[in-house]
C-alpha cells in the first residue's frame, strides 16, 4: 500500500462503517473535521483533503479525528481491530539457522 500502513484506506472506512465505492479510486466521503461532505479521498494513495474546511489526513488521520483519538492511539487501535501482525506490540520471532 502507498499509505506506508499495513492497511489501506478502505479497511479504516470498513471500521468507521462509510459506504464507499469501491471501484472507484477518487470518491468523496463524509468530512469528520468539520461535518460536511467533500473530504476528498484517493483510496489508492490512502490520503485525502476536504473542500470545505480544507483540513488533511491519511487513513490513520482519518480515523483519528472520526473517533476523537490521537493519531498514536488510532493507529494503535485500527492494528488491533484489523488483527494485524503488530498488534500484541511485540516484534516476530526471530529465526536463526545454523549449518
Amino acid at each position: 500500500m502507498f499509505s506506508g500502513y499495513e492497511w489501506s484506506f478502505m479497511d479504516v472506512l470498513g471500521l468507521l462503517n462509510i459506504h464507499y465505492n469501491p471501484g472507484k479510486e477518487e470518491q468523496e466521503i463524509y468530512c469528520p473535521f468539520c461535518g460536511g461532505k467533500r473530504f476528498g479521498v484517493n483510496l489508492k494513495k490512502g490520503t485525502g483533503h476536504c473542500w470545505h474546511c480544507g483540513e488533511a489526513a491519511d487513513s490513520a488521520g482519518y480515523y483519528a479525528a472520526s473517533t476523537g483519538m490521537t493519531k498514536r492511539d488510532a493507529r494503535k487501535d485500527i492494528v488491533n481491530r484489523l488483527h494485524l501482525s503488530t498488534a500484541s506490540g511485540e516484534l516476530p520471532k526471530r529465526i536463526v539457522f545454523k549449518e
